[in-house]
C-alpha cells in the first residue's frame, strides 16, 4: 500500500478527501492528516508518505514553504496541491516545484481518481526500477500479467480509446507485445449461478476454465490476453492471419474443454460468445469492432442457447418495431408508478413485442435493456439525491445482462435493477408513507427552489393532480402548498443567517418570484419578519 499524507487547514477537506475516493482499491491508505504545514513537516518526517496532498494557503508554511521543506527531506514525496485559486500564474507558480498535479475546489472525485492513478503507476514504475535484477526477473511475469488484463479491462470497457491508440504508446503502458496481425475478442460467460453458490466458488471456476482456454489456444495464437470480470472471462486473441482456420477449430476444442468442466455442477450454463476478426498494423482502434461484436456473438444465448460456440455473424442491426418504441415510451411513465407488479409486467410486454426483431438480432436483447436504464436515470435524475449515480447505475445493469441465463431471468433482472434503484433513491421502505408519496417528498425537497407545482409533481410520481392531492393531504397532513412553502422557508432560515444575502436573493434562490409574497409567507410560518429573523440570528 502506498502512504497517503492529507495537510488541509480545513477538516472538513480532509474528511472529504478521506471518503472521496476507494483508497484500497486504489492501493492506497490515508496515514494521518495534519491542520498546518509545521504539524505536517513533522508527519512527514514520522511517516515517510509516498504522497502529499496539500492545500497551497495554511498556517504554519504554505503550500510553496512545505514542497521545499519536505524536499529536503524525502525528494521523492508525491504532490498534489489544492488550492481555491484559479489564476493560471499562481497554478504554474506551484507547478514548477515538480508537483504531480493541481487540483481547484471544489474537489471532483474522477478528476482526483485520474491523478492518483497516474501516480500509483509512476509508484510502480519506480518501484521497479528500483528492485535489483533478480527480484525484477522473479516479478516482471507477474507484472506483466497483471498489466496485460489491465489492458484487457480497459478494451472491453472503452477507456483505451481515450488515450493514444498506437502500439508504441499501447506496449509501453501496459507490458503488451502488439504486432501486425489478426485479432479477436472472446467471452465465456457463466451462467445459472444459485444463491447458494458463493463468490469464491465462481472465481475459482473461472480461474480453471481460462487456464484450460489459455493452454488450448496458445497453439494457434501468437498471444491470448485475459481477463476476469464479475462472472466473465474477457480474452483478446492475436493470431497470424494463416492459422485463422486452425484458430476457430481451437475455439471449439477450447468451448468443449470447458462446457466439460461445466458440466459437473448441475445448473451451471457456460456461453462462449466470438466477435468478428480485425486486422490490426499499427493501431488499436479497430478493436471497437472486435469488442462490439463479441458482445453481440455472447448475447446470441438469449436466442440459441448454450450447447455451442456463438459466432458472431454480420448482419444489420435491426431495431424496435414501432409497438415496442410505444412500449418503450409506456415504460417510461410506468417506472413514475414505482410499482413492482407494473413495472413487471411493462418490461415483459416490451420483449413479448419484439418477438421478431429479437430473433433476427438477439443483440436487441441488451440495447433494449440500456434504454430502459436511461429511461430509469432520466427519472431518478429529477431527485437531488441521484445526482452522479449514472455510473452506478451503468455498472448494476452490466451485472444483470450479464447474469441473465435467458428471457425471464432478465425481466426479473431488470424489474428488480429498476425497483431497487427507485427505493435506493426514494428512501425508508419502512416508512408508513406510500412510495408515491415519499418520492413526492423527495423531489420536493431537492427542487423547491424552482417554480414547481402541483402538477408537475404528480407527473414524476404518474399520479393524476386530483388523486395525488387528496392522497398527499391524507398521509402527510397538509396540503400540497403548505408543505411546500414550509419546505422553502426552512431552506430561507438557514440563508438568512447570512448577511451577504440579500432578501430578495434568499426569496428567489428559495423559489419565490416576488420577495413581498415570501415575507407575507415567512411571517405567517415563522411569525415575524425575514428582516427580524436575520436580527435575531445575527444577534
Amino acid at each position: 500500500m502506498y502512504k497517503v499524507l492529507i495537510v488541509d487547514d480545513e477538516k472538513y477537506v480532509i474528511s472529504l478527501i478521506e471518503r472521496l475516493v476507494d483508497w484500497e482499491k486504489l492501493g492506497m491508505e490515508v496515514i494521518g492528516s495534519a491542520g498546518d504545514g509545521v504539524q505536517g513537516i513533522r508527519m512527514v518526517e514520522e511517516l515517510r508518505p509516498d504522497i502529499l496532498i496539500a492545500d497551497v494557503k495554511m498556517p504554519g508554511f504554505d503550500g510553496i514553504s512545505l514542497i521545499k521543506k519536505v524536499r529536503e527531506i524525502d525528494r521523492d514525496v508525491k504532490f498534489i496541491m489544492i488550492s481555491g485559486h484559479k489564476r493560471f500564474e499562481y497554478a504554474k507558480s506551484v507547478m514548477k516545484y515538480n508537483v504531480e498535479d493541481y487540483l481547484l475546489k471544489p474537489i471532483d472525485r474522477q478528476e482526483l481518481e485520474e491523478i492518483l492513478e497516474k501516480i500509483r503507476g509512476e509508484l510502480d514504475q519506480r518501484a521497479v526500477r528500483r528492485e535489483t535484477e533478480s527480484e525484477r526477473n522473479k516479478r516482471w511475469d507477474a507484472n506483466r500479467s497483471l498489466m496485460n488484463g489491465l489492458f484487457v479491462e480497459k478494451l472491453y470497457s472503452g477507456e483505451i480509446f481515450e488515450g493514444r491508440t498506437d502500439f508504441g504508446n499501447v506496449n509501453d503502458m501496459f507490458f503488451t507485445e502488439l504486432t501486425e496481425n489478426m485479432y479477436r475478442c472472446a467471452i465465456v460467460q457463466l451462467n445459472g449461478i444459485t444463491g447458494s453458490v458463493g463468490d469464491s466458488f465462481v472465481e475459482d471456476f473461472l480461474l480453471s476454465v481460462c487456464k484450460k482456454v489459455k493452454e488450448i489456444l496458445q497453439e494457434s495464437c501468437v498471444q491470448v490476453l485475459d481477463c476476469i470480470e464479475h462472472r466473465r472471462i474477457l480474452f483478446l486473441l492475436i493470431s497470424e492471419r494463416e492459422k485463422e482456420q486452425k484458430l476457430k477449430s481451437g475455439i471449439g476444442q477450447a468451448f468443449s474443454a470447458g462446457d466439460d468442466m461445466r458440466s459437473k455442477y448441475t445448473g451451471l450454463k457456460l456461453a462462449f460468445g466470438v466477435g468478428e476478426a480485425v486486422y490490426l498494423d499499427t493501431d488499436i482502434v479497430l478493436l471497437k469492432r472486435a469488442v462490439e461484436t463479441a458482445e453481440k456473438a455472447v448475447d446470441i444465448r438469449f436466442r440459441d442457447g448454450y450447447d455451442r460456440v456463438l459466432f458472431y455473424t454480420s448482419a444489420d442491426t435491426v431495431g424496435p418495431g414501432a409497438d415496442t418504441e410505444r412500449r418503450l415510451e409506456e415504460l417510461g411513465k410506468d417506472i413514475r408508478s414505482a410499482s413492482k407488479a407494473v413495472i413487471a409486467r411493462s418490461v415483459e410486454s416490451v420483449y413479448a413485442s419484439a418477438r421478431k426483431e429479437l430473433y433476427a438480432d438477439p443483440s436487441l436483447y441488451s440495447r433494449m435493456a440500456w434504454r430502459m436504464n436511461q429511461e430509469l436515470y432520466q427519472y431518478l435524475r429529477l431527485f437531488r439525491e441521484a445526482d452522479g449515480m449514472q455510473q452506478d447505475l451503468n455498472r448494476r445493469m452490466k451485472y444483470r445482462l450479464q447474469e441473465a441465463s435467458g428471457e425471464r431471468e432478465l425481466v426479473q433482472g431488470l424489474t428488480r435493477h429498476i425497483c431497487e434503484s427507485i427505493e435506493a433513491v426514494v428512501g425508508d421502505s419502512k416508512s408508513s408513507l406510500s412510495l408515491a408519496i415519499r418520492t413526492a417528498r423527495i423531489y420536493m425537497i431537492g427542487n423547491y427552489m424552482h417554480d414547481i407545482s402541483l402538477n408537475d409533481v404528480a407527473n414524476v410520481v404518474n399520479l393524476s393532480p386530483v388523486y395525488f392531492s387528496g392522497l398527499f393531504k391524507k398521509e402527510i397532513g397538509e396540503n400540497f402548498i403548505d408543505y411546500l412553502n414550509r419546505v422553502r422557508i426552512d431552506a430561507a432560515k438557514n440563508m438568512l443567517k447570512d448577511v451577504r444575502y440579500h432578501i430578495s436573493e434568499v426569496a428567489e434562490s428559495c423559489g419565490f418570484s416576488d420577495t413581498r409574497y415570501f415575507a407575507r409567507i415567512f411571517k405567517r410560518i415563522v411569525g415575524i419578519t425575514p428582516s427580524d429573523y436575520r436580527k435575531r440570528q445575527t444577534n
